[in-house]
């Protein structure tokens, strides 16, 4: 099994699993490779989107696998048999039973974030980033996350609007959740580095502080933004599928 490389990253991108989830799955014992391809596909998928119900078609599975159609859903059928796997009402919705079943969260241990297996709608899949994710966006989570930043909320409010003080806190909470360490401590791309007049290699940590400072610059401040949702489509922070061989 081989994973794309992810460059400029943490090496702890990707799905957060409980030790115990993981011994659990190194004791399994598996007739063939067709139901361990599957099985990590659909656990993998639920899991690093906070063990929702991974939303993956036949032809998806086989794509991630690389396994044939029918090989596929032999193993899927195999897997519902010994309960590993449960099949969703919704369409093409599966479930893996080695998610915590007891509260159906999981959670990061350093951004604190949960997220509920049992949530509806929307349900997770490879090739989505989770914009359903919920996040607590009150004021006293966003004053925590202003904080966080070593600035003062008075200095955000003359920069943002309120709108995009709740959208980059989302952002950056949902990113962390997934990253499991600072999103603002990542190099902005090139694009929003020249939006922003700054130079290659900048931080989203320093180009908050850049646009801070710039006197409710306004233009600098919708650019900031844009930057920040921009890591709904980043790599960093979203990874790429995995390839089986």
């Amino acid at each position: 099994m081989t994973m794309t490389k992810h460059e400029h990253q943490p090496s702890n991108v990707g799905a957060w699993v409980q030790w115990e989830v993981a011994t659990k799955l190194c004791q399994l014992k598996l007739q063939g490779d067709s139901e361990w391809r599957v099985l990590l596909a659909v656990f993998l998928t639920s899991t690093r989107y906070g063990g929702r119900p991974a939303f993956l078609s036949i032809a998806e599975l086989a794509q991630m696998t690389g396994l044939a159609l029918r090989t596929v859903q032999v193993a899927i059928s195999r897997l519902i048999e010994i309960g590993l796997i449960v099949r969703h009402s919704r369409y093409r919705s599966l479930g893996c039973t080695l998610v915590s079943q007891k509260s159906g969260e999981t959670t990061s241990p350093e951004s604190g974030v949960k997220e509920r297996s049992d949530r509806r709608p929307g349900s997770a899949r490879m090739s989505a980033h989770p914009k359903r994710s919920h996040v607590c966006a009150s004021p006293k989570c966003i004053n925590v996350f202003v904080n966080n930043t070593g600035m003062e909320l008075s200095t955000f409010e003359s920069v943002f609007t309120s709108k995009q003080i709740q959208a980059i806190y989302r952002m950056l909470a949902q990113s962390q959740g997934l990253l499991g360490v600072d999103p603002l401590d990542l190099e902005l791309s090139d694009q929003h580095v020249a939006l922003l007049e700054l130079s290659v290699g900048t931080t989203f940590r320093q180009a908050l502080q850049h646009v801070c400072d710039s006197s409710g610059n306004k233009r600098l401040a919708k650019d900031f933004v844009k930057a920040v949702l921009s890591l709904r489509l980043d790599e960093r922070v979203q990874g790429v599928e995995l390839t089986f061989k």
